[in-house]
């Protein structure tokens, strides 16, 4: 994947907590999604919707890739459902939407499976394998 002419660095504002947000730098995954470094820990990667919140509480450690290729996850799966990002910009989609999509309760037992840090995204995928059969 050629991520440097794939999906264009752009600077977005993310949130910090409900009140104070900084400007970031990251990675736009079409029109939804930011792939940015975490407020608290830059050696972490986080997915951002359009409106600066986090997506999922999950950061990853490894590279900016193994975050892109789950932002593309999440963008496969959830593109349809976005729009509730407009009513409510913190909206859990994956919570909203498990029995909804197909395998949306494995790939929200495989979110919640993580309290926080994803090494890969391979490691994300092999979990999710085991929650989906």
């Amino acid at each position: 994947m050629n991520m440097n002419n794939e999906y264009p660095r752009v600077e977005f504002k993310s949130y910090i907590n409900q009140i104070q947000m900084f400007k970031n730098t990251g990675r736009s995954i079409g029109d939804w999604l930011y792939v940015g470094y975490n407020n608290s820990e830059y050696k972490s990667i986080c997915i951002y919707n359009c409106f600066g919140y986090k997506v999922v509480p999950l950061f990853f450690t490894k590279w900016e890739g193994d975050a892109i290729a789950f932002a593309e996850l999440l963008y496969k799966h959830y593109q349809d459902y976005f729009i509730l990002w407009l009513d409510n910009p913190q909206a859990n989609v994956p919570l909203l939407t498990r029995y909804t999509i197909p395998d949306g309760e494995a790939l929200y037992s495989t979110i919640k499976h993580f309290s926080d840090k994803v090494t890969s995204y391979d490691e994300f995928v092999d979990v999710y394998t085991r929650f989906s059969s």
